[in-house]
């Protein structure tokens, strides 16, 4: 291919016009199109083996851009049958080639969209075809893809060598180009497309080619957002504060520069705001502000060990240049740890002893430069890279509490609607979100309101939250009342619980929630945890005890009551020690890892069991005690959709009072039926 691609000599600079109508054509075939042949030799270059076709099993391509995610995808099983650039689609004789599915997910892609992607790509694996997935950015791929990749393909932009061969193609008599300064690195497949004429000069499509990728692709990025508008983090205004004022006084050479904090690593689940944090304190203590990641560094030139290292000084460069500035470097974890016991061990060694001798500046000067980097996995990261004078400082960011939510809805809302809204009511309903997923649904919102031609509602608002709740039978939405009345009432009967809220209002996969804590900050005992534990399980109770039967409610996903009540009755017995005899502390793991480790240790499982079955039998016992006041809420929540917990004790105080406090505001539950 290099040799089909090579390099003009500094000699042959001058352009020699040949029409492009010389070119050869295809009677029977489409169209030359000049996207589908630099596309295809584009995914065939990145091939180890051009002419192999796609085995079967999971195949990561990351392309260039979101520009050319369509045009690489629309060719792949072109290359994959061993057809030719200009679109002639032939299978190769004798060969035996799996059936082709590719995928595309966008560098936009969020949460959701990355779940069907682990969705579909385990649906077609399990139909043994080759499964494409072609993103831009390898970070937005969900992790658990990453690790299932058979392979990771990196396309690179086009270069000069591939231009070359694309006008040869459509003029052969062409001899020499001249290029002058196109940025071929920069083409898309609109620019290309906007570019070709089938009767139209070498030297004028070049021409074009040049105008059209000097245009910016894309809109200045936009002003970060004022630290103070930033709700539920604290911890890292706080460490803004403290940095701003070392700035202040290390201008004023009151302080060395080793004297600051040089780094800091934000750690939290996706939608926690870790990239708009880092944004907003560079803007707040008034730096520049350079963002990079793993997956920026790989994709410079052909992804080899070599690129990338480059591509990682490349970026630290950058960030002294603009010192003073922040350097954030996003999905922190993507570069591994070293030791390993994995074949790739020497790359990812290489790799984070590069970017150790960067964060020192063993070769150039820091000074002015402040390390910031995010992760959602902050156990998968290198110790070596949290040490002093590295990512020293660590802040974990968690959901926002009902406060912060509801500050969130306001400053989303507050000029989009024309009658007030209970925006504390709002921020209870949504705890457990996160602030992204606040800003989600309030675009949603105002999307609904634009529809009807009118302000925001408070109707819009619970529609964008509940999704399709509105389509829920009288049965179902009688199910979650009564379901989520058991967890309230056994909260309520526990001096050591408090009870904070309890909705109805559906998102995700959850038809609704309690939210309790310990009361007054409590100490977590052996007795405190066994009244948590039966609150949690007390939702599935009720429903047996109301309704006859139970249903699926209280399991389903990590988050569920079945699943958090196994999760925190293991910590009981591996880290929290609250069992009667055997002090010994172990971590405990989640999810996927939790699972693996009960099905391997029957002695803990049994433990975890017997924990859980002795919380669901009080809990029966409970609800069947005081099922009266479980119906009288669940009818209360049927009406008022969410209540807070002082409106649950007035109500169970006063059975006769019809208008509890969130029902006579004018509540926007009453809208879903």
């Amino acid at each position: 291919m290099q040799n089909e691609f090579a390099l003009e000599t500094e000699a042959a600079t001058q352009d020699i016009v040949a029409t492009l109508d010389n070119s050869p054509q295809d009677e029977t075939g489409p169209p030359f199109d000049p996207v589908r042949f630099i596309a295809t030799h584009m995914l065939q270059a990145a091939l180890a083996k051009p002419g192999q076709p796609f085995a079967v099993g999971f195949h990561i391509v990351v392309v260039p851009s979101d520009d050319w995610l369509t045009a690489i995808r629309e060719v792949a099983r072109n290359v994959h049958l061993g057809g030719a650039p200009r679109g002639r689609k032939r299978r190769m004789v004798g060969s035996a080639r799996p059936e082709l599915h590719a995928l595309e997910l966008p560098a936009s892609a969020d949460a959701q969209l990355g779940e069907a992607a682990v969705r579909n790509v385990q649906q077609l694996l399990s139909q043994e075809q080759a499964v494409l997935l072609i993103v831009s950015r390898l970070a937005t791929v969900p992790h658990m893809l990453q690790v299932a990749a058979d392979q990771i393909l990196h396309v690179s932009a086009p270069q000069r060598p591939l231009i070359t061969a694309l006008i040869h193609e459509m003029a052969p008599n062409t001899q020499r180009l001249e290029f002058g300064d196109l940025a071929c690195e920069r083409l898309t497949p609109a620019m290309l497309r906007l570019a070709f004429r089938s009767r139209l000069s070498p030297r004028a499509f070049l021409g074009r080619l040049r105008a059209l990728a000097a245009v910016p692709p894309r809109p200045s990025t936009p002003k970060a957002k004022p630290l103070e508008q930033l709700h539920g983090v604290d911890e890292v205004k706080a460490w803004a504060l403290a940095l701003k004022g070392d700035l202040e006084r290390y201008q004023r050479s009151e302080i060395s520069w080793d004297q600051l904090s040089r780094g800091l690593l934000l750690a939290g689940a996706p939608g926690t705001a870790k990239t708009t944090c880092a944004a907003s304190v560079a803007e707040f203590c008034g730096l520049n502000y350079v963002a990079t990641s793993y997956a920026d560094w790989q994709r410079n030139g052909q992804g080899h060990l070599g690129h990338v290292l480059q591509g990682m000084a490349t970026s630290f460069t950058t960030a002294r240049a603009r010192k003073p500035c922040i350097l954030f470097i996003d999905e922190l974890d993507s570069v591994g740890q070293r030791g390993g016991d994995g074949q790739r061990d020497g790359w990812w060694r290489s790799i984070i002893n590069a970017l150790l001798e960067q964060l020192d500046g063993s070769s150039q000067s820091n000074e002015g430069v402040i390390f910031v980097g995010a992760t959602n996995h902050p156990d998968l990261i290198d110790p070596a890279l949290l040490r002093s004078g590295r990512m020293e400082d660590y802040i974990t960011l968690r959901a926002p509490d009902a406060t912060a939510l509801a500050a969130i809805f306001r400053d989303e809302l507050a000029d989009k609607v024309k009658t007030a809204l209970d925006f504390e009511q709002f921020g209870r309903i949504s705890a457990g979100m996160t602030g992204a997923d606040v800003v989600k649904f309030c675009k949603a919102a105002r999307r609904r309101a634009r529809t009807a031609g009118r302000p925001v509602t408070a109707e819009d608002l619970l529609a964008a939250i509940s999704g399709g709740e509105t389509q829920l039978s009288a049965d179902h939405r009688r199910r979650a009342a009564i379901h989520e009345a058991g967890h309230a009432i056994a909260a309520l009967s526990c001096p050591d619980l408090r009870l904070e809220h309890v909705s109805i209002v559906g998102w995700g996969q959850m038809s609704g929630g309690a939210s309790m804590g310990l009361q007054n900050g409590g100490t977590l005992t052996p007795s405190v945890l066994h009244a948590y534990l039966t609150a949690i399980l007390a939702g599935r109770a009720a429903e047996a005890v109301l309704l006859g039967e139970i249903s699926a409610g209280a399991g389903g996903p990590r988050e569920s009551d079945l699943g958090r009540a196994t999760q925190l009755a293991a910590e009981a017995e591996l880290t929290l020690c609250l069992r009667p005899q055997g002090l010994i502390w172990y971590a405990a793991p989640s999810g996927a890892k939790l699972t693996d480790l009960l099905a391997k240790r029957p002695d803990l499982a049994r433990a975890v069991q017997a924990r859980l079955d002795y919380a669901y039998a009080e809990a029966l016992e409970l609800i069947k005690a005081k099922a009266p006041q479980v119906h009288r809420l669940a009818e209360r929540l049927l009406a008022a959709k969410v209540l807070t917990g002082e409106e649950v004790t007035t109500l169970l105080r006063n059975p006769g009072d019809a208008n509890p406090p969130s029902a006579a505001k004018n509540a926007p539950g009453h809208t879903i039926h």
